[in-house]
């Protein structure tokens, strides 16, 4: 497996992790916790929202009012 110079992932690390020690964040727009996923491995520092609906402003479990 190719190892990334200088830079310490949970997925590129020499001990394998518990799901339960990976790293988490909080969304600013849902509040909610998320943990580090695989795909994000090379932006986690970039990451901010847990969902694409949470980027684009709709968060789940809120309904959009629509106004006639």
């Amino acid at each position: 497996m190719p190892r990334l110079v200088g830079r310490i992932t949970p997925w590129h690390s020499d001990a394998s992790m518990k799901k339960s020690e990976l790293p988490r964040k909080i969304c600013p727009v849902c509040r909610r916790e998320f943990a580090w996923r695989k795909k994000w491995s090379r932006d986690w520092d970039q990451v901010i929202y847990c969902s694409d609906a949470c980027r684009k402003g709709t968060p789940r479990g809120k309904v959009l009012s629509i106004e006639p």
